[in-house]
């Protein structure tokens, strides 16, 4: 079974002699149909051509893998040419209580245009949307401004790995944990097995912490109205660019090490950050443990032989090139891990253990969880399925900081219905669920109201119509719809909550909200929030392909959270 545990860009791997940089993030480009999907645009200079690109690329490798305006060749710094590249590691002490005119100002308001030059390799050809980039501007002292683009705090605290970045764009943590404890003087979590070891602390702090939750929520939430707001005012149906927002997790004061570079201009001296390594911010708790699950939970399934399976396909080899298309399913997940020279000093004086946790301690948390779930208020999660994963790409997760990355071989694509219908399975074995009826697949109309009366793409596949499954049952006092759309990236079931009897013809106006008129699922989200009558909402499949038993509890208990008027 052949797995990479490299990573190298397309550009890089097709020309091995030459030496680039990755100068800045230029903007955010969003999935329409996944928001956990979205990359960085990122301004790229070829030093060995002076060539100026751009490309796409998961944000989290500048975590783990790459460093931005640092030299690479064949994805290895490049030291020869390194050592003119003018950038110093820095340590200063910041206050993050800042006011709006301080956390939003634009880069153009703060260097001259030959100043930005020099940060996009002495040519101005992405001059526009680098003056427009969002930087935090921190006086240190009477001297000194420090210039911190969003994007750098972003990356540094918010997409450390793939399924941390995949949480905070869509603002939804519930795949990354089933319990966890926010006692300060004993603080734990619970995680799965394919959240990254070392991100439970920062997962953690998210849950736990009312800055960090805030401004956890808040990239997600601008993302979203950015896009409506694009959408309703501009007539635009397929956004391409997003403005990177994202705000310090604490308001306090403490120290930061970076790389930056260093600027004179109008007699002020500036300090333009390229990279945060290290912080002490105050992380919440001063004892942590982070508890891994042994086994699988068992459950009550009489005969689980009988259910279907969803056979994973583990391709003979796998290349290092990491592509900028979305990974398609049939394959299963790679994981890469690269080893982080620095550790995060917040964590210095905190004392930390892991531990295994047993099925019944699982089982324990996951009760806690569903009664947590079944309480919640609107899910104002952002996540969209997409259907446009690439049939030879297989996804990897990296960790330390993460990445999409692709791979190669030629097998039939599993379809999510077969992972739909497992659900559907085990929902017949619980009481709770009452009068379960699953209906047959059903083809989407074809619409042409896309850009310039071009077909809508939502409803097409492989050159055909595009199709969904449909299922209802009672839940309690809820009536209660699952549609499940044909797709072939990672995917979400569609839940529509009434106070009455759903027929095919609420599932017509649903369908009809996203065809007809075209609206993405966080607008159809918004419409029915304050309905008394009737809600919609999205359920996630779990990351697990081969969906075990836990897997499929884990599923329905979040799902039974969902129902609520």
């Amino acid at each position: 079974m052949g797995k990479s545990k490299k990573i190298t860009p397309e550009f890089m791997l097709d020309n091995p002699d030459d030496t680039f940089m990755f100068l800045m993030p230029l903007d955010l480009k969003p999935d329409d149909e996944d928001i956990g999907n979205s990359y960085f645009k990122v301004a790229v200079k070829n030093l060995t051509t002076k060539e100026h690109f751009t490309t796409l690329i998961a944000p989290e490798v500048f975590f783990t893998h790459f460093k931005l305006h640092k030299a690479y060749k064949s994805a290895k710094l490049d030291k020869k040419a390194n050592k003119y590249i003018k950038t110093k590691k820095q340590t200063h002490k910041i206050d993050t209580r800042l006011s709006d005119e301080q956390y939003n100002t634009k880069l153009g308001k703060c260097l001259d245009k030959d100043l930005i030059g020099q940060l996009l390799g002495y040519k101005h050809t992405y001059m526009s949307e680098a003056q427009k980039t969002s930087c935090c501007l921190i006086k240190i002292g009477d001297m000194i401004n420090l210039i911190i683009p969003h994007s750098v705090i972003a990356i540094y605290y918010y997409f450390r790995s793939t399924v941390l970045r995949e949480a905070t764009l869509k603002c939804d943590l519930e795949d990354l944990f089933y319990g966890y404890d926010c006692n300060p003087d004993d603080a734990s979590i619970v995680i799965p097995k394919y959240v990254p070891q070392n991100d439970a602390p920062f997962i953690h702090r998210f849950l736990c912490q009312d800055d960090a939750i805030e401004s956890f929520e808040k990239i997600g939430t601008y993302i979203n109205a950015y896009m409506r707001k694009q959408k309703d005012t501009k007539q635009i149906h397929e956004i391409e660019s997003v403005p990177i927002k994202a705000k310090f997790p604490i308001e306090d004061e403490f120290s930061i090490t970076f790389m930056a570079s260093d600027f004179y201009h109008e007699g002020k001296h500036y300090k333009y950050v390229h990279e945060i390594l290290d912080d002490n911010s105050d992380i919440g708790f001063s004892k942590f443990t982070t508890f891994i699950q042994s086994k699988n939970i068992i459950t009550e399934v009489d005969d689980i032989d009988k259910l279907p399976t969803v056979p994973v396909t583990e391709p003979s080899d796998t290349s290092e090139r990491l592509k900028s298309e979305h990974a398609g399913r049939k394959y299963k997940q790679n994981t890469v891990t690269s080893n982080r020279k620095n550790k995060c000093s917040s964590l210095s004086n905190v004392e930390i253990s892991t531990d295994k946790i047993t099925d019944e301690e699982a089982l324990e948390k996951l009760k806690i969880m569903e009664e947590i779930l079944s309480n919640e208020k609107v899910d104002q999660s952002l996540t969209d399925s997409s259907g446009n994963g690439e049939k030879k790409t297989r996804k990897t997760r990296v960790s330390s900081k993460g990445k999409e990355l692709q791979k190669m071989s030629t097998t039939e694509y599993t379809h999510n219905f077969d992972e739909f219908n497992k659900y559907i399975e085990y929902m017949r074995t619980q009481k709770a669920i009452e009068n379960l009826i699953v209906y047959e697949s059903q083809k989407m109309t074809i619409v042409y109201n896309g850009e310039n009366g071009n077909l809508n793409k939502k409803c097409m596949m492989y050159g055909r119509e595009r199709q969904y499954i449909t299922a209802t049952f009672k839940y309690k006092n809820s009536y209660v719809g699952l549609l499940e759309l044909e797709n072939t990236a990672s995917t979400s079931t569609w839940v529509i909550v009434s106070n009455n009897i759903i027929d095919y013809s609420v599932f017509g106006k649903f369908i009809s909200h996203y065809i007809d008129d075209n609206m993405a699922i966080n607008d159809i989200k918004n419409m029915y929030e304050k309905n008394l009558n009737i809600k919609f909402k999205t359920k996630n499949h779990e990351r697990d392909l081969e969906l075990t038993s836990e897997n499929r509890i884990r599923w329905l208990a979040g799902l039974l959270g969902k129902i609520k008027i």
